[in-house]
């Protein structure tokens, strides 16, 4: 699992599978189309925001959410 305080930039398996899941939910309750600017920005603020330590789906969810 991600370790915030190790900055080497590597995702594991798992993380990015949690991530996936994360950008999936997202896209099918906001009607976001993959390949879309609107989906590149998502997938970015999903790492931008996994990276700052936020792990944990639920809470990733809801802040994206909120953000879009």
């Amino acid at each position: 699992m991600f370790d915030p305080t190790k900055t080497s930039g590597v995702a594991y398996p798992e993380d990015m599978a949690l991530l996936q899941r994360v950008y999936d939910r997202i896209c099918q309750d906001l009607a976001i189309l993959p390949g879309t600017r609107e989906a590149h920005t998502l997938a970015a603020q999903i790492m931008d925001i996994f990276a700052s330590g936020v792990s944990d789906e639920e809470s990733l969810f809801q802040l994206l959410k909120r953000e879009f």
